[in-house]
């Protein structure tokens, strides 16, 4: 009974150390990072919060066509600290792995920087940097694993500007989230005239293809076209990293225009700052208060979220007969990545038309046509 009494109290002891230590998260700094070509930058990785750390093992990835690996050495909080082991390994392509662990029963306190990381840009454009694994010591001999981590940002190029979008699809959106069924089935190629970029690779949680424009003013030509992922938590990402980004641009105010292949576009209320230093700021076209039109070019998916509508399979700016004999009879009872699969499933359905084309037949974009 003893025996099994002590088991008990090991086993909730575990537990409660489990809760007080979850919630530890590391991140990259700056992010994003922005960098000129062939110009060597630092980049650090740091404890996001309070945690007593004896010492890490972790491994870092990258893309070794867009960066060289320099060198490593540990952060700013093991500064004074004498430390027992140091290792670098990088015997496997794309892949860094550090271990620091410092001497005796010393140790330091977080939050802080933990890591400096130096890379050269040998290629332009978008990459990320991120944890692969990481074990973060502690003063017991154990270490915790489960750690919370974002990738960091890297931008290649001149003439950046950045912010974070968010939006919606009224199509495949359910409970706070959208569905991924396409994701076998996005193009490599996005879909629209304006930037057929191509990729190598979609990530799962892609959502589908977005054209984002950049206008100066509400009733302008596009300064910009880019296509765009976006994925399922509503985020708008220029393909490669977790933000959108532009090289060549001006740091300034531009109204943002969203355009989907069967949704209709929306476009921001007022003009935006895109910046090229700091925190990204966010437009949050998931609040009709953020919208040119508010509540007229848009739908309600949830509490005080709306989305944008779907039914626009021909991309004329309105829901209407064309869509639905055009488009919908034509492709009902088929799969793949087609016009009229509204709710972004795979396939077309009477779902698509009844859910979707009915309750929303005779609505327009409020977008302002450019002059």
């Amino acid at each position: 009974m003893k025996k099994y009494l002590s088991f008990l109290l090991i086993f909730i002891l575990l537990v409660v150390l489990a809760v007080e230590i979850s919630g530890i998260s590391v991140s990259f700094n700056p992010n994003p990072q922005v960098t000129p070509l062939n110009q060597n930058f630092t980049n650090i990785l740091r404890v996001d919060n309070p945690f007593v750390l004896h010492g890490y093992s972790l491994s870092i990835h990258y893309d070794s066509t867009k960066l060289n690996f320099v060198s490593a050495s540990y952060g700013s909080l093991f500064n004074g600290q004498n430390i027992f082991w140091w290792r670098v390994i990088t015997d496997t392509l794309n892949v860094i792995v550090i271990d620091c662990i410092i001497t005796g029963q010393a140790h330091v306190d977080g939050p802080g920087n933990i890591l400096n990381l130096i890379f050269n840009p040998i290629s332009g454009n978008f990459t990320q940097l991120s944890v692969g694994w990481i074990r973060l010591y502690d003063m017991s001999g154990g270490y915790i694993w489960d750690v919370e981590r974002s990738p960091g940002d890297i931008i290649i190029g001149s003439q950046v500007i950045y912010a974070k979008i968010k939006c919606w699809l009224q199509g495949p959106y359910s409970d706070g989230l959208m569905q991924t069924n396409l994701a076998n089935m996005l193009p490599l190629t996005s879909p629209y005239s304006a930037d057929p970029v191509s990729v190598n690779s979609i990530p799962e949680n892609v959502v589908d293809w977005v054209l984002l424009e950049l206008r100066s003013s509400a009733t302008g030509p596009p300064i910009r076209s880019k296509s765009m992922w976006l994925t399922k938590d509503g985020y708008i990402h220029t393909p490669g990293i977790s933000i959108v980004a532009l090289l060549n641009s001006s740091p300034g105010s531009y109204y943002v225009v969203l355009r989907h292949r069967n949704h209709l576009a929306i476009m921001s209320g007022s003009a935006v700052q895109f910046i090229s230093t700091g925190t990204p700021p966010l437009l949050d076209l998931t609040n009709s208060s953020n919208i040119y039109g508010g509540m007229t070019g848009v739908i309600t998916v949830s509490a005080n979220h709306v989305a944008m509508i779907a039914g626009d399979a021909d991309q004329n700016g309105s829901i209407g007969p064309s869509d639905r004999n055009g488009a919908w009879r034509n492709q009902v009872g088929l799969g793949g990545y087609l016009s009229a699969d509204f709710n972004l499933d795979g396939s077309v359905f009477p779902s698509d038309l009844n859910n979707c084309w009915r309750v929303n037949s005779g609505r327009a974009s409020m977008v302002p046509i450019s002059q």
